[in-house]
Protein backbone atom coordinates (compact mmCIF):
# COMPACT_ATOMS: atom_id res chain seq x y z
CA UNK A 1 0.00 0.00 0.00
CA UNK A 2 1.39 3.49 -1.45
CA UNK A 3 1.12 6.58 1.27
CA UNK A 4 0.55 9.61 -0.66
CA UNK A 5 2.65 12.37 -1.10
CA UNK A 6 1.08 15.40 1.03
CA UNK A 7 1.84 19.45 0.17
CA UNK A 8 4.82 20.87 0.35
CA UNK A 9 8.92 20.92 -0.73
CA UNK A 10 11.62 18.51 -0.54
CA UNK A 11 14.94 19.65 0.76
CA UNK A 12 16.84 20.15 -2.32
CA UNK A 13 13.86 22.26 -4.06
CA UNK A 14 14.35 24.42 -1.03
CA UNK A 15 18.10 24.88 -1.35
CA UNK A 16 17.98 25.88 -4.94
CA UNK A 17 15.34 28.00 -3.82
CA UNK A 18 17.26 30.27 -1.40
CA UNK A 19 20.50 30.10 -3.77
CA UNK A 20 18.30 31.86 -6.58
CA UNK A 21 16.99 34.38 -4.08
CA UNK A 22 20.72 34.90 -2.69
CA UNK A 23 21.77 35.45 -5.95
CA UNK A 24 19.03 37.99 -7.20
CA UNK A 25 19.26 39.82 -4.06
CA UNK A 26 23.17 39.97 -4.88
CA UNK A 27 22.64 41.53 -7.77
CA UNK A 28 20.33 43.75 -7.14
CA UNK A 29 21.91 45.41 -4.56
CA UNK A 30 25.43 45.66 -6.63
CA UNK A 31 23.29 47.29 -9.04
CA UNK A 32 21.92 49.24 -6.04
CA UNK A 33 25.59 50.63 -5.09
CA UNK A 34 26.53 51.17 -7.95
CA UNK A 35 24.01 53.18 -9.26
CA UNK A 36 24.48 55.43 -6.02
CA UNK A 37 28.05 55.36 -6.45
CA UNK A 38 27.41 57.03 -10.10
CA UNK A 39 25.04 59.24 -8.72
CA UNK A 40 27.35 60.71 -5.95
CA UNK A 41 30.16 60.84 -8.76
CA UNK A 42 27.34 63.17 -11.06
CA UNK A 43 26.72 65.43 -8.51
CA UNK A 44 30.02 65.81 -7.50
CA UNK A 45 31.12 66.44 -11.10
CA UNK A 46 28.53 68.67 -11.28
CA UNK A 47 29.50 71.16 -8.17
CA UNK A 48 33.05 71.43 -9.68
CA UNK A 49 31.63 72.32 -12.73
CA UNK A 50 29.94 75.23 -11.32
CA UNK A 51 32.42 76.04 -9.35
CA UNK A 52 34.71 76.16 -12.21
CA UNK A 53 32.23 78.41 -14.05
CA UNK A 54 31.94 80.81 -10.70
CA UNK A 55 35.78 81.08 -10.03
CA UNK A 56 36.34 81.91 -14.11
CA UNK A 57 32.93 83.82 -14.24
CA UNK A 58 34.22 86.16 -11.26
CA UNK A 59 37.64 87.10 -12.32
CA UNK A 60 36.55 88.13 -15.83
CA UNK A 61 34.15 90.52 -14.49
CA UNK A 62 36.60 91.98 -12.15
CA UNK A 63 38.91 92.00 -14.79
CA UNK A 64 36.33 93.43 -17.58
CA UNK A 65 35.34 96.55 -15.24
CA UNK A 66 38.80 97.53 -14.16
CA UNK A 67 38.71 100.96 -14.09
CA UNK A 68 41.27 103.66 -13.30
CA UNK A 69 40.94 107.24 -12.61
CA UNK A 70 43.19 110.27 -12.66
CA UNK A 71 40.67 111.03 -9.74
CA UNK A 72 41.40 108.09 -7.58
CA UNK A 73 45.18 108.22 -6.40
CA UNK A 74 44.39 104.60 -5.39
CA UNK A 75 43.53 103.19 -9.34
CA UNK A 76 45.81 100.22 -9.81
CA UNK A 77 46.10 97.22 -12.43
CA UNK A 78 48.97 95.45 -11.27
CA UNK A 79 50.23 91.53 -12.13
CA UNK A 80 53.95 90.68 -11.99
CA UNK A 81 53.60 87.04 -13.49
CA UNK A 82 54.25 85.61 -10.49
CA UNK A 83 52.31 81.87 -9.47
CA UNK A 84 52.40 82.74 -6.07
CA UNK A 85 50.79 85.10 -3.78
CA UNK A 86 49.22 88.14 -5.27
CA UNK A 87 48.69 87.57 -8.55
CA UNK A 88 46.75 90.53 -10.02
CA UNK A 89 46.14 93.52 -8.03
CA UNK A 90 43.07 96.33 -9.34
CA UNK A 91 40.64 98.46 -9.30
CA UNK A 92 36.79 97.72 -10.34
CA UNK A 93 33.49 98.54 -10.66
CA UNK A 94 32.32 94.87 -10.56
CA UNK A 95 31.68 95.97 -6.86
CA UNK A 96 28.55 95.84 -4.29
CA UNK A 97 28.46 98.02 -1.44
CA UNK A 98 28.56 96.62 1.57
CA UNK A 99 25.25 96.89 3.59
CA UNK A 100 26.87 96.80 7.23
CA UNK A 101 29.24 99.66 6.21
CA UNK A 102 26.03 101.96 5.67
CA UNK A 103 25.08 102.16 9.06
CA UNK A 104 26.32 103.08 11.88
CA UNK A 105 27.53 100.01 13.80
CA UNK A 106 26.35 100.73 16.88
CA UNK A 107 27.99 102.74 20.52
CA UNK A 108 31.57 102.06 21.03
CA UNK A 109 33.27 102.13 24.45
CA UNK A 110 32.96 106.07 25.20
CA UNK A 111 29.36 105.79 24.58
CA UNK A 112 29.46 107.65 21.29
CA UNK A 113 27.95 106.00 17.82
CA UNK A 114 30.44 104.96 15.68
CA UNK A 115 30.21 106.72 11.96
CA UNK A 116 29.54 104.35 8.97
CA UNK A 117 32.80 104.28 6.62
CA UNK A 118 32.58 105.95 2.86
CA UNK A 119 32.26 103.16 0.07
CA UNK A 120 32.74 103.94 -3.02
CA UNK A 121 31.39 101.83 -6.13
CA UNK A 122 35.30 101.13 -7.25
CA UNK A 123 36.79 98.52 -5.35
CA UNK A 124 40.42 97.42 -4.59
CA UNK A 125 40.01 93.81 -5.23
CA UNK A 126 43.68 91.62 -4.92
CA UNK A 127 43.88 88.10 -6.14
CA UNK A 128 46.41 86.03 -3.46
CA UNK A 129 46.78 82.35 -5.27
CA UNK A 130 48.45 79.62 -2.47
CA UNK A 131 49.39 76.65 -4.69
CA UNK A 132 50.33 74.10 -2.58
CA UNK A 133 46.94 74.50 -0.80
CA UNK A 134 45.15 74.88 -4.25
CA UNK A 135 43.77 77.93 -2.84
CA UNK A 136 42.50 80.94 -4.38
CA UNK A 137 41.82 83.96 -2.35
CA UNK A 138 39.84 87.53 -3.92
CA UNK A 139 39.96 90.21 -0.90
CA UNK A 140 37.75 93.33 -1.99
CA UNK A 141 37.31 96.69 0.42
CA UNK A 142 35.19 99.70 -1.00
CA UNK A 143 36.50 101.82 1.20
CA UNK A 144 38.41 104.76 -0.28
CA UNK A 145 41.80 105.02 0.97
CA UNK A 146 41.44 101.32 2.28
CA UNK A 147 44.84 99.51 3.26
CA UNK A 148 42.96 96.81 5.44
CA UNK A 149 41.58 93.90 2.89
CA UNK A 150 40.59 90.96 4.26
CA UNK A 151 43.64 88.18 4.71
CA UNK A 152 43.67 85.80 2.19
CA UNK A 153 42.59 82.38 3.06
CA UNK A 154 39.64 83.03 4.87
CA UNK A 155 36.10 81.87 4.60
CA UNK A 156 34.78 84.77 2.97
CA UNK A 157 37.78 85.45 0.88
CA UNK A 158 38.55 82.04 -0.81
CA UNK A 159 36.92 81.46 -3.99
CA UNK A 160 38.44 77.75 -4.65
CA UNK A 161 40.03 75.65 -3.02
CA UNK A 162 40.93 73.88 -6.29
CA UNK A 163 43.18 76.32 -7.88
CA UNK A 164 46.59 74.70 -8.87
CA UNK A 165 47.80 77.73 -11.31
CA UNK A 166 46.75 81.50 -12.34
CA UNK A 167 48.39 82.68 -15.52
CA UNK A 168 47.93 85.71 -17.72
CA UNK A 169 48.70 86.89 -21.04
CA UNK A 170 48.22 90.86 -21.41
CA UNK A 171 48.03 92.26 -24.75
CA UNK A 172 49.00 96.28 -25.74
CA UNK A 173 47.73 98.78 -27.67
CA UNK A 174 50.34 97.40 -29.79
CA UNK A 175 49.39 93.69 -29.47
CA UNK A 176 52.35 92.67 -28.17
CA UNK A 177 51.93 90.04 -25.52
CA UNK A 178 53.03 90.13 -21.83
CA UNK A 179 53.19 88.42 -19.06
CA UNK A 180 53.16 91.58 -16.31
CA UNK A 181 51.58 94.30 -16.64
CA UNK A 182 52.30 97.82 -13.86
CA UNK A 183 49.77 100.56 -13.65
CA UNK A 184 49.52 102.86 -10.53
CA UNK A 185 47.81 106.71 -10.47
CA UNK A 186 49.96 107.14 -7.88
CA UNK A 187 53.74 105.85 -6.91
CA UNK A 188 52.28 104.11 -3.81
CA UNK A 189 49.04 102.88 -3.46
CA UNK A 190 46.84 102.53 -0.38
CA UNK A 191 48.28 98.53 0.03
CA UNK A 192 51.43 100.00 0.09
CA UNK A 193 52.89 98.70 -3.54
CA UNK A 194 55.54 100.84 -4.57
CA UNK A 195 55.60 101.47 -8.82
CA UNK A 196 57.71 103.60 -10.71
CA UNK A 197 55.12 105.46 -12.19
CA UNK A 198 57.57 107.06 -14.61
CA UNK A 199 58.35 103.94 -16.26
CA UNK A 200 55.10 101.93 -15.39
CA UNK A 201 52.34 101.60 -17.82
CA UNK A 202 50.25 104.57 -18.43
CA UNK A 203 46.67 102.77 -19.37
CA UNK A 204 44.67 99.19 -18.67
CA UNK A 205 45.74 96.51 -21.00
CA UNK A 206 43.66 95.93 -24.46
CA UNK A 207 42.87 92.40 -23.57
CA UNK A 208 43.71 90.33 -20.87
CA UNK A 209 44.10 86.53 -21.53
CA UNK A 210 43.21 84.15 -18.36
CA UNK A 211 44.37 80.79 -18.09
CA UNK A 212 43.25 78.78 -14.88
CA UNK A 213 44.22 75.29 -14.06
CA UNK A 214 42.13 73.57 -11.62
CA UNK A 215 42.68 69.97 -9.74
CA UNK A 216 39.45 68.25 -8.46
CA UNK A 217 39.22 66.11 -5.79
CA UNK A 218 39.79 62.71 -8.06
CA UNK A 219 42.83 64.58 -9.33
CA UNK A 220 41.48 65.39 -12.91
CA UNK A 221 42.99 68.35 -14.13
CA UNK A 222 41.15 71.14 -15.72
CA UNK A 223 41.85 74.02 -17.64
CA UNK A 224 40.30 77.30 -18.43
CA UNK A 225 40.71 79.80 -20.59
CA UNK A 226 39.39 82.94 -21.64
CA UNK A 227 40.17 86.46 -23.01
CA UNK A 228 38.41 89.78 -21.97
CA UNK A 229 38.92 92.70 -22.90
CA UNK A 230 38.29 95.83 -20.33
CA UNK A 231 35.33 98.20 -20.74
CA UNK A 232 37.51 101.19 -19.84
CA UNK A 233 40.74 100.84 -20.51
CA UNK A 234 41.64 104.31 -20.64
CA UNK A 235 42.18 106.31 -17.64
CA UNK A 236 39.04 108.62 -17.13
CA UNK A 237 40.20 111.81 -16.83
CA UNK A 238 39.25 114.12 -13.75
CA UNK A 239 35.83 114.76 -12.98
CA UNK A 240 34.61 111.89 -15.72
CA UNK A 241 31.78 110.14 -14.28
CA UNK A 242 32.45 106.23 -15.25
CA UNK A 243 30.41 104.68 -17.72
CA UNK A 244 27.71 102.39 -16.54
CA UNK A 245 28.25 98.75 -16.21
CA UNK A 246 26.69 96.81 -19.13
CA UNK A 247 26.73 93.06 -17.46
CA UNK A 248 29.05 90.61 -16.53
CA UNK A 249 29.58 89.09 -19.95
CA UNK A 250 32.18 89.58 -22.06
CA UNK A 251 34.90 86.51 -21.90
CA UNK A 252 35.24 83.95 -24.45
CA UNK A 253 36.94 80.76 -24.25
CA UNK A 254 37.35 76.96 -24.13
CA UNK A 255 37.14 74.61 -21.66
CA UNK A 256 39.31 71.69 -21.52
CA UNK A 257 39.97 68.50 -19.56
CA UNK A 258 43.33 66.68 -18.70
CA UNK A 259 43.36 64.65 -22.55
CA UNK A 260 42.59 67.36 -24.50
CA UNK A 261 38.58 66.22 -24.34
CA UNK A 262 36.58 69.84 -24.87
CA UNK A 263 33.77 69.96 -21.33
CA UNK A 264 30.80 71.70 -20.49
Amino acid sequence: MTRARTGGFTLLEMMVAVTMLALITSAASLAISVAIRQHAQARALLSELEEERAVLWTMVRDIKHAHVSQDNPDSIFLASGSQTGAVLTLTTRAARLDPGDLAPSGETMGGEVAEPRPQSDVALVQYVLDPEARTLSRSASTTPGAADLPLPGGPTTIVSRNVSAVEFEFIDEDQSVRMDWAYAASPESALGVAVDTAQSDQSLPRAVRLRLTLVGPERRATVLTTTVAPVTPDPAPQGQVPPQQTGAQGGTGTQGGAGGGARL
